[in-house]
């Protein structure tokens, strides 16, 4: 399940990006992730394709200058994930698969396999 967000454009003249922060309780994020000036710097937006974990997500964006002076992070915004581990081409399984076996069992103690 993804997640997209938008915000309004910083009209900062030496504006440089944007930083997105997501995170599972409120106002607690892991490291941003850089998004720069975005494909349409005149209505930014990221959208996020995998999360780790269902539950609420939190989110909150900042902006960066040229001199990576970073602005206040923006109103957190939250979202209900229900999309545990989403797939991606990274999550095929590509080696040997483990095999498991049951023999036949005659009797306590003996045990048969097949012929």
């Amino acid at each position: 399940m993804p997640a997209t967000l938008s915000w309004t454009q910083n009209a900062e003249p030496d504006l440089a990006g944007y930083f997105v922060y997501r995170g599972i309780s409120p106002g607690v994020y892991g490291a941003p992730t850089d998004v720069g000036l975005t494909a349409t710097p005149s209505a930014p937006s990221h959208t996020f394709t995998s999360f780790p974990s269902n539950g609420t997500w939190y989110f909150a964006v900042s902006a960066y200058d040229t001199s990576n002076n970073e602005s206040a992070k923006s109103n957190e915004v939250s979202k209900q994930i229900n999309d545990f581990l989403s797939p991606s081409a990274s999550a095929v399984f590509t080696g040997p698969a483990p095999a498991r076996w049951t023999s036949n069992v005659v009797r306590p103690g003996s045990v048969r396999y097949g012929s």
